[in-house]
């Protein structure tokens, strides 16, 4: 095949730029190439059958069965794969249209560049088709973040005039900068690292190859049959991928031993509500594979079977037992979230129905023979409550991707906490037809198209528009409606009566040991303050810090739900204190000569980080750990060598910090406070 190397341009992305497009680095990779190929296939949808067929796996090949094939980066090939054997991962769909459209950017006309330009050619095309997934552009970058960058595209299409055709070509995005980058540059001009493969258009300029003999050449090199008979659709490969790297190191797991194996569960976490499910009302349903072997709703793990009755629930009226295909009794509720100041009567007047439940380990499957984890295991989350498990809600729309599970923040954060043996479950489906009143609104067709608009650009969460003209409270009053409607439900348990009733002790008992919100002295400059001006001079601003939830434990320990703001280019310093009667004392002013002379009281056990800046993490902080540019720096006390604060570093982007965190007190009777501010360099 005939190279194509993308030449420099004045602003023109580069291949470096375009592995961060997605900028979504907590969501492993396997499940962000479910989330975004099996959203692109269905979206590709022919119409014709009642499901799409999507297959995703992994082939043996021989390295240098293809390294002939790679015009312009053959010797790179051979010093780093030559003579050896490789794996490549393949995404197979068919009932699809395939990879339609122009074979030129010249040709498109009235913005409709087809399939092929947006995800070969182009990057960031918005999609057209109602109720699909979003952008072509930044989802497809996912695929250049496996192996080296290098991804093969087949597809084969019906013209308008009836006739079928083959279409291959290559793409390669990979880090310009890096020494073992393999594409060249051209006109002795800077490196892009981004190159296409296929036959030669014009000089340096390549269209997808259309040689059934050739493609069916390159193709089998990667076992993959090429299409026949009636059968259209796309069949994506990415070769030299590295099974190791992909898979995470808790071996334990079983889906974690092996590709195959996660890639099945990664279909069930994101797809559940779609997978096998006939009752799918939005189009095809999917007809998931992993390695040629279909997914059936029988052989779903028992969580993923329950959601998706739920779904088909929420879909229905139906607000009592629903009988499960699994031959069980699934005993949920489905209630209407009513924003009738906002929708029109017709389609409902509603935004959605949240199905729910609170279900046991025996519901789930947990028990013996069977010993199914837990649903946070399944959703890939890490519940931190100890003996009490947080409420669990799933959310998506039309393309019947879930969008994102939460156990805390706004969609649960009023939801009680079930014991340890039951978990409560909720699904939230919006009306997606319901039309607005307001003549402001009407610019949105109707929710749907409101919720893909609030969607960031890896389809991770909801958040409200932000408009000059008016304030918009679509989604954050969904949360509020859901989290009422199952917190009503749930707050007469006797368990939870208890629970209630311990909880409003503590937090009567935080009250006065902790105040509310950004409370605490300012400490001064280290090492002294400067005027204004000269390099190196420093300025002390107070900042944002606020208390969302505090608790004090079974094992008398503080838990606080706080939110932290730190402007750009600070250093932000939070010390614990003690109060007293000269001010507040830190750790090393406590164990010092001049204060109390013995171990500070105080530390700070862990913190547990939610959000970075409204993008989910869900780990505990660990310093050594580069999060983008921030810098985190654990400050411990001299004597007792307990961390007593920290200190974070901010470049050129602010930070806000949504998290919990557990301070532990050698003294039960001590009262605690926490000290925030930043210090500023100046340059100029």
């Amino acid at each position: 095949m005939k190279i194509e190397v993308a030449k420099h341009a004045r602003m023109a992305e580069r291949g470096s730029s375009l592995l961060k497009l997605l900028q979504n680095n907590d969501t492993p990779l396997l499940d962000l190439l479910i989330r975004e190929a099996v959203q692109n296939s269905l979206d590709a949808s022919a119409g014709r059958e009642d499901s799409v067929v999507v297959d995703i796996g992994s082939k043996d090949f021989y390295a240098d069965d293809l390294i002939g094939h790679m015009n312009g980066i053959q010797e790179g090939l051979k010093k780093r794969f030559g003579a050896k054997s490789a794996k490549a991962l393949y995404i197979a769909d068919t009932n699809t249209v395939g990879l339609t459209g122009p074979f030129y950017a010249e040709e498109v006309e009235d913005n409709e560049y087809g399939n092929l330009q947006k995800l070969v050619y182009e990057i960031s095309i918005p999609q057209q088709k109602e109720g699909a997934g979003g952008s072509w552009g930044l989802g497809k970058t996912v695929y250049f973040r496996f192996g080296i960058g290098l991804v093969f595209y087949y597809s084969r299409i019906q013209k308008e005039n009836g006739e079928y055709e083959h279409r291959l070509a290559a793409t390669m995005v990979e880090d310009e900068s890096k020494p073992e980058a393999l594409l060249p540059s051209m006109d002795n001009k800077p490196k892009r690292g981004i190159a296409w493969w296929g036959q030669e258009s014009a000089e340096d300029a390549t269209v997808p190859l259309t040689n059934e003999k050739e493609i069916a050449e390159i193709l089998q090199v990667f076992s993959i049959d090429p299409y026949k008979d009636e059968e259209t659709g796309t069949k994506i490969i990415i070769p030299f991928i590295d099974e190791e790297r992909l898979l995470p190191k808790d071996q334990q797991i079983w889906w974690n031993n092996k590709i195959d194996n996660y890639l099945a569960i990664a279909f069930q976490r994101w797809y559940s509500p779609r997978l096998d499910n006939p009752k799918y009302p939005y189009g095809s349903w999917l007809d998931a594979r992993v390695g040629g072997e279909k997914i059936q709703f029988n052989s779903m793990e028992r969580y993923f079977q329950l959601v998706q009755e739920m779904y088909n629930a929420a879909l229905s009226k139906t607000k009592n037992k629903i009988s499960s295909k699994a031959n069980t009794i699934a005993d949920f509720s489905v209630e209407d979230i009513n924003l009738r100041i906002d929708f029109k009567e017709t389609a409902g007047g509603n935004a959605g129905k949240i199905a729910y439940s609170k279900f046991d380990m025996k519901d789930l499957n947990m028990l013996p023979p069977e010993n199914q984890y837990t649903p946070y295991l399944y959703s890939n989350l890490e519940a931190v409550e100890e003996g009490q498990n947080p409420p669990l809600i799933l959310y998506l729309r039309q393309p019947g991707m879930i969008v994102n599970y939460e156990i805390d923040g706004a969609w649960c954060a009023d939801i009680p906490s079930a014991d340890k043996t039951q978990f409560i479950i909720g699904v939230f489906v919006p009306n997606s037809e319901s039309e607005f009143k307001s003549e402001y609104m009407k610019k949105y067709k109707n929710l749907e198209q409101y919720l893909r608009r609030s969607e960031k650009a890896d389809h991770t969460s909801w958040k409200d528009l932000i408009d000059e003209e008016k304030k918009i409270t679509i989604i954050s009053r969904i949360q509020n409606n859901v989290n009422k409607t199952i917190r009503q439900t749930y707050a007469e348990d006797s368990a939870e009566v208890k629970k209630g009733k311990r909880s409003y002790l503590s937090r009567s008992l935080a009250s006065k040991l902790l105040p509310p919100q950004n409370f605490g002295k300012r400490p001064g400059p280290a090492g002294g303050g400067g005027g204004k001006g000269g390099k190196g001079t420093s300025q002390i601003r107070k900042a944002g810090f606020e208390i969302i939830d505090q608790e004090i434990n079974e094992n008398n320990k503080l838990d606080i739900v706080f939110e932290l703001n730190v402007e750009k280019n600070h250093i932000g310093q939070f010390e614990l204190t003690v109060p007293s009667e000269t001010g507040h004392m830190k750790g090393n002013s406590w164990e010092g000569d001049k204060g109390i002379g013995t171990p500070f009281p105080l530390a700070v056990e862990n913190i547990y980080i939610e959000e970075i800046n409204d993008a989910k993490y869900n780990k505990y902080l660990n310093p050594a750990e580069k999060l983008r540019e921030f810098q985190f720096k654990y400050d411990y006390t001299k004597i007792n060598k307990v961390i007593s604060g920290i200190e974070i570093r901010t470049g050129n982007e602010k930070l806000k910090l949504k998290g919990k965190m557990k301070i532990t007190r050698n003294d039960s009777f001590v009262q605690a406070a926490v000290s925030v501010a930043t210090k500023e360099v100046l340059n100029t």
